[in-house]
């Protein structure tokens, strides 16, 4: 192992054994501060990363399974904004965002199996279950919206060719479900925070409200594309008014 130069300042003790202890208690103390500055380093890279966001999704791999999903949400998140979804770079990223999660997956996974041989009964009771909790949400969240979003943009291919009125009702009613993902935290849960919550509520209300009579003025809808609307419709009233329950 090599020791920083500026931290271990050599003295000849020869044959000396309090030269020896001496010697022996620098590099100790040496040793520690280098540790502890990699230690408070790494952590404040972390901190740096987690408040800016990601700008590249290989940054994420230097955190903790907490962290990186956290970040790998707000990922997800990033594809949708205030009126649209950018499907092009999602796609660009479908690869690298499923590896992403696998390895988080699989990392937690180990972490989990290691604890359990390496602790002893007073220590796995220490660890709370509101800890295991928090992460097992975050990863299953994190599952939920990645798939949700593969699963609405298949449907948005399938309506791309289509034309009609009722297609591109459906399509639309679609897209507001994704968007609808952007005002949850990592948890799942109603984000409130997010910057414009309680207008962009209020304004997919109306959507959800125009859409609604538009379809029940049509005629001749194929069972297929009404079983799907009512599908999606029913999906993002319900996701709204549990969203409009924390609006302020």
């Amino acid at each position: 192992m090599t020791f920083p130069p500026t931290c271990i300042r050599m003295k000849m003790y020869l044959f000396s054994i309090t030269g020896l202890f001496s010697l022996i208690f620098q590099v100790l103390v040496c040793c520690g501060d280098h540790g502890s500055s990699i230690s408070q380093s790494t952590q404040l890279r972390d901190e740096t990363i987690i408040s800016k966001g990601v700008e590249s999704l290989s940054q994420i791999e230097f955190l903790k399974p907490d962290d990186r999903l956290e970040l790998f949400v707000r990922k997800l998140q990033g594809y949708i904004n205030e009126s649209a979804f950018d499907i092009e770079k999602f796609e660009d990223d479908i690869k690298t965002l499923q590896k992403q999660l696998l390895d988080i997956d699989i990392e937690i996974q180990v972490e989990e199996i290691l604890k359990d041989h390496s602790e002893d009964e007073n220590s796995l009771e220490s660890r709370t279950y509101a800890n295991k909790k928090t992460l097992s949400d975050k990863l299953r969240f994190a599952k939920f919206m990645l798939q949700a979003m593969l699963d609405l943009l298949h449907e948005i291919y399938l309506l791309k060719s289509e034309e009609s009125l009722v297609h591109h009702l459906l399509c639309s009613l679609i897209l507001l479900n994704i968007r609808l993902l952007r005002l949850r935290n990592s948890h799942g849960a109603p984000d409130s925070l997010v910057p414009g919550y309680t207008e962009a509520i209020s304004l997919l209300y109306q959507y959800l409200r125009m859409w609604r009579q538009t379809y029940q003025g049509l005629s001749d809808v194929p069972l297929r594309v009404s079983r799907k609307f009512a599908i999606h419709l029913i999906q993002a009233e319900n996701t709204l008014q549990v969203l409009a329950e924390y609006v302020s």
